[in-house]
């Protein structure tokens, strides 16, 4: 019984940690995918200046900056 509260402890944690949240941004289409431990970027910009295609990958803790700071970069 001791041995099933702990694995249920631990898929619930992993769960919290992995599971992403999606946030889509009106800049042609940009998605991005935040969880507590990743962020994965999804460019999809139109703007004639920068315009910016691919994707990014982000660990902790970098994760955890604004759009704005991605696109600086």
């Amino acid at each position: 019984m001791k041995k099933a509260k702990i694995i249920a402890v631990i898929v619930i944690s992993a769960i919290i940690l992995f599971m992403p949240i999606p946030m889509r941004y009106k800049d042609g289409g940009t998605l991005t995918l935040t969880s507590l431990t990743y962020k994965v970027i999804f460019w999809n910009e139109i703007n004639i200046e920068n315009a910016k295609k691919g994707i990014d990958i982000y660990i902790f803790p970098f994760n955890f900056f604004s759009l704005d700071y991605y696109k600086a970069k």
